[in-house]
């Protein structure tokens, strides 16, 4: 379960998020690591999410050579409904989100994007 703290201010914003990662193995008992960054950051600020971590992990180094937050929508969708075909309908896809950062001429401003259905 991932743990995102997010505060929008006047002009800027206050992100934390914690640094576990499930490992789901369908034979033994789950792993856990405390090793994972949660939170990246780009030229505009941070972009962190939930859910799937394979899927946001692509997201992330996609978004680390584009730096469009425009193709966030269709990157989302897309990556989710590739992870879909590699493991087949999982509950954490259907809980994967985006939350980012961007400059605005009012400040630093949060902005969320939730998956769009995958059924």
């Amino acid at each position: 379960m991932t743990f995102i703290i997010a505060i929008q201010l006047e002009d800027s914003v206050v992100v934390a998020a914690d640094h576990r990662i499930t490992i789901e193995n369908r034979t033994t008992d789950n792993c856990y690591a405390d090793s994972l960054q949660k939170i990246r950051f780009w030229q505009q600020g941070i972009i962190t999410g939930t859910g799937e971590s394979l899927t946001l992990e692509r997201i992330f180094q996609i978004f680390q050579q584009d730096h469009n937050p425009q193709h966030l929508p269709a990157l989302l969708y897309e990556s989710c409904k590739y992870r879909q075909q590699e493991i087949g309908l999982h509950p954490q896809l259907a809980k994967t989100r985006l939350l980012y950062s961007q400059a605005t001429e009012k400040g630093i401003c949060l902005k969320p994007l939730d998956a769009i259905a995958m059924g």
